[in-house]
C-alpha cells in the first residue's frame, strides 16, 4: 500500500495567529496544502502501488463519482493557481453536484444506485424512440445506446416502465428533484450559498453577467469586460477543500477503509482555521469584499 508522510509543520500550526503567520511567510502555503491534499485523495482511489481495486457495478457508481470529483479538483486548482475566476467559478457547481450525489447514493444504498444509473438514460431513450422510426440516420446512436443499455443490465421494459409512472417525478433519481435529495444528506443552508448561486454561471443569469463579464461605471453604464477575472481568493478553494475532504472521508467508510481517515486529519483541521480566517477578515476589514 502507498505510503503517506505528514507535513510536520502543520503541528506548529494551532491557532488562528500561527496560520497568519504561516500565510504571510510563505507565499506558497495554499498551494503546497492543495497538491497534498490532491495527492492524498489520489492515494485513497488507488492506494496500491502494484495492484489495484475492481468495482462492481454498484460499488463502481460510487467510486466513479469520486474519481470525478477527483479530477474536477484537479482542475480546480490548476485554474486557482493561474488565477483563473472565471473557470474556478465553472467547475464549483459540478464539484458539489457531484459530492452531494454521491452522499446520497451511499446512505441510500444498491437501490438507489441502480435507479441513479437508469434515470440516466432519460435523454438517450427519448431520441432512442425518434431515432427507430428514421429510416438510415442515427445508427450509430442507436446501437451506442443499445450497447451501454446491455452493459449497465438494462431493458427497454425498465425505461418503458420508468416512462410511464403515475406517481412521483419519473426520470428523476428517487422521484426526487435535487432539492430534495440534498435535504437528504446537507445542511439546508448550503444549497442556495453553494448551489443556488453558482445557478446563475451556468444557466448565464445577471448577476453573473454584471460581475464577471461588464464593467459598472458612473452614471449607470456598463462597458464589456473582455478579460478574464483574476483573483485566487481563499474564499473559493476553502469550500472546496472542505467538500473534497469530507467526501474522501465518506468514501473512506464506505469502503470500510476507515482507518485511512487518519490521513486527512491534519488537513481539516488547517483548513478549519483557513475558514476562521476569511471570516476574521469579513468581520475587521468588510470593505475589502465589497466589490471583489
Amino acid at each position: 500500500m502507498k505510503s503517506y508522510k505528514m507535513n510536520e509543520d502543520y503541528k506548529n500550526i494551532e491557532t488562528l495567529d500561527d496560520l497568519e503567520n504561516e500565510l504571510r511567510s510563505k507565499l506558497s502555503f495554499v498551494h503546497d496544502f492543495s497538491n497534498e491534499l490532491l495527492t492524498l485523495i489520489e492515494k485513497a482511489i488507488d492506494p496500491f502501488e502494484d495492484d489495484g481495486y475492481v468495482y462492481g457495478i454498484n460499488s463502481a457508481t460510487i467510486i466513479g463519482l469520486y474519481t470525478k470529483l477527483y479530477k474536477h479538483f484537479k482542475l480546480f486548482l490548476r485554474a486557482f493557481n493561474d488565477k483563473e475566476y472565471d473557470t474556478t467559478v465553472l467547475l464549483t457547481r459540478p464539484i458539489y453536484e457531484a459530492f452531494v450525489l454521491m452522499k446520497y447514493l451511499i446512505l441510500k444504498g444498491e437501490d438507489s444506485q441502480t435507479h441513479y444509473r437508469l434515470v440516466s438514460y432519460r435523454r438517450r431513450y427519448k431520441n432512442f424512440k425518434e431515432l427507430e422510426s428514421i429510416e438510415g440516420i442515427g445508427q450509430v446512436m442507436i446501437d451506442k445506446f443499445k450497447y451501454a443499455m446491455n452493459i449497465d443490465g438494462f431493458t427497454m421494459t425498465d425505461f418503458e416502465c420508468e416512462d410511464q409512472k403515475k406517481k412521483g417525478r419519473k426520470w428523476e433519481l428517487d422521484g426526487k428533484n435535487f432539492s430534495e435529495i440534498h435535504k437528504e444528506v446537507e445542511v439546508s443552508n448550503t444549497y442556495s450559498y453553494l448551489y443556488g448561486m453558482f445557478s446563475e454561471v451556468l444557466h448565464s443569469g445577471w448577476g453573473d453577467i454584471r460581475q464577471l463579464h461588464l464593467t459598472y461605471c458612473e452614471g449607470g453604464y456598463y462597458i464589456p469586460k473582455m478579460d478574464f477575472y483574476i483573483s485566487s481568493d481563499n474564499r473559493m478553494i476553502a469550500p472546496i477543500f472542505s467538500i473534497m475532504i469530507e467526501s474522501s472521508e465518506q468514501f473512506l467508510l464506505w469502503a470500510e477503509r476507515g482507518d485511512e481517515i487518519e490521513n486527512f486529519a491534519q488537513h481539516k483541521r488547517i483548513n478549519n482555521l483557513i475558514i476562521q480566517y476569511i471570516f476574521k477578515n469579513y468581520e475587521s476589514n468588510p470593505e475589502r469584499y465589497l466589490y471583489h
